[in-house]
């Protein structure tokens, strides 16, 4: 947690110009279209997710737009070591909901 708290604000800043990117082809859709593992249990319009590593594999176009995010969490042995480690930026629709559920391990 000491490392989330630590870098919040790259985290938050890299995000959000991604999130808030004035044209569609600037952020969020593109890093979604170019991501070819996707994996999605999610109902349209609830949520989505964009990849940041799925089972060793970074997703170089999110890598393009948040390059001190990528930085950071490849110092991270649990995510670098780890072949099954999915890590994801989640977006939730206005309106949805999320039910409380639990994923396979090893997920937060």
């Amino acid at each position: 947690a000491v490392f989330l708290e630590e870098n919040h604000a790259i985290f938050k800043a890299e995000l959000e110009a991604i999130v808030n990117a004035a044209d569609v082809d600037d952020g969020y859709e593109i890093i979604r279209r170019a991501d070819i593992s996707v994996e999605s249990l999610a109902t349209p319009g609830g949520w989505d997710a964009i990849r940041i590593v799925r089972y060793g594999n970074w997703n170089d176009a999110f890598c393009q737009f948040a390059p001190r995010t990528c930085a950071l969490l490849k110092t991270r042995k649990e995510l670098v070591n780890c072949p099954y480690v999915n890590t994801n930026y989640y977006k939730l629709f206005p309106g949805a909901h999320l039910k409380p559920h639990f994923g396979n391990a090893p997920r937060l």
